[in-house]
């Protein structure tokens, strides 16, 4: 349950407009508008564990009824939250988990963010195939904690690989990186400029 303290703050903020302090201060929350966020019922959002050839569990491609999971949630923020604060707030959204285009999309678009990074620092230029964005779904993706931990991967298995390859030489400037996967592993195809080349 929410704590008692807590409530009574958010009750007079949300029934007066403001609030005051220890001190008497008055602050004017008039127009304010208030934002509460929750995991309050997320585990009826998370997918199927559906076993991936990592061992974890990755988005299911079968679709339970959404009405179905936003009904359990708001049965179990009802539970949570007492009612003089469920019927002070406007309205409750619950957000639709990402699927798995959604996170495709992301991944594309952390590669794309480090491409960017290696473009402007050493004119490395980078493909990845669909091979590579599946096998990085399936290692970083869980579904409890949602899209974050696919940045801390990229950032550790890709950027921080092509880093080590860079300073060791076997990846130069103004090379091509190929990103793609074998067997569930990352691989790096590179093909570096002749070095005999006129600039």
């Amino acid at each position: 349950m929410l704590n008692h303290k807590v409530l009574n703050v958010l009750l007079q903020l949300l029934d007066d407009g403001r609030l005051t302090d220890s001190h008497g201060r008055t602050v004017d929350f008039t127009n304010v508008v208030v934002v509460l966020t929750s995991n309050v019922g997320a585990e009826h959002l998370l997918p199927s564990p559906v076993q991936s050839p990592s061992k974890r569990p990755r988005l299911d491609t079968t679709v339970v009824s959404l009405d179905a999971q936003k009904a359990r949630v708001l049965a179990d923020l009802r539970r949570y939250l007492r009612p003089e604060l469920l019927n002070r707030l406007d309205d409750v959204i619950v957000f639709e988990p990402l699927g798995k285009a959604q996170l495709r999309d992301i991944v594309q678009l952390q590669l794309r963010s480090a491409e960017t990074r290696l473009q402007d620092a050493h004119q490395v230029s980078m493909d990845v195939t669909t091979a590579a964005l599946d096998a990085i779904l399936d290692v970083a993706y869980d579904p409890q904690y949602g899209a974050r931990p696919l940045k801390r991967y990229i950032e550790k298995h890709v950027v921080t690989a092509l880093s080590r390859r860079l300073l060791d030489g076997s990846l130069r400037a103004k090379g091509h990186v190929t990103l793609s996967a074998t067997d569930g592993s990352l691989t790096f195809e590179i093909d570096n400029p002749d070095v005999n080349m006129a600039p």
